[in-house]
């Protein structure tokens, strides 16, 4: 396959997912949706899950810690309360306000981070060396 073929077949395929993306796009009327904000503006609690049913919950799931993957790492990295340990018990899992990174993708990325040290700990020898000041 040459290059010029191949390039062809980039731009072949790229057009096609864009042909499909934007053909698959339902078209926004401003109009419909401030007919219905304005339909639905006094619904009542019940109303509203009859048009958006949101289904049965319990109200505690009561995990067994004991099995959880990693929950020692987790605990270990980010210093987890007796509290934050209780409600993961009882509902299978926790958010905390005592920890706010700036971002979803940040906090994502500090998870990934910190289990990969863990369970390579000569990467976190050669991250120390790159990055000295960098607690991790």
């Amino acid at each position: 396959m040459n290059i010029k073929s191949m390039h062809f077949s980039w731009i072949y395929i790229l057009s096609v997912l864009c042909v499909n993306l934007v053909i698959s796009q339902s078209p926004f009327s401003l109009e419909e949706y401030q007919n219905f904000l304005q339909n639905t503006k006094n619904l009542t609690y019940e109303q509203t899950l009859q048009m958006h049913p949101a289904g049965y919950f319990k109200q505690a799931v009561h995990a067994d810690l004991s099995s959880a993957s990693y929950l020692d790492t987790i605990e270990m990295k980010y210093g987890l309360t007796e509290q934050e340990k209780s409600l993961l018990s009882k509902n299978g899992f926790v958010v905390t306000q005592r920890i706010q990174p700036g971002s979803f993708g940040i906090a994502f990325d500090d998870i990934l981070l910190k289990i990969y040290l863990y369970l390579y700990p000569p990467m976190q020898f050669c991250m120390q060396c790159i990055c000295p000041m960098t607690r991790f």
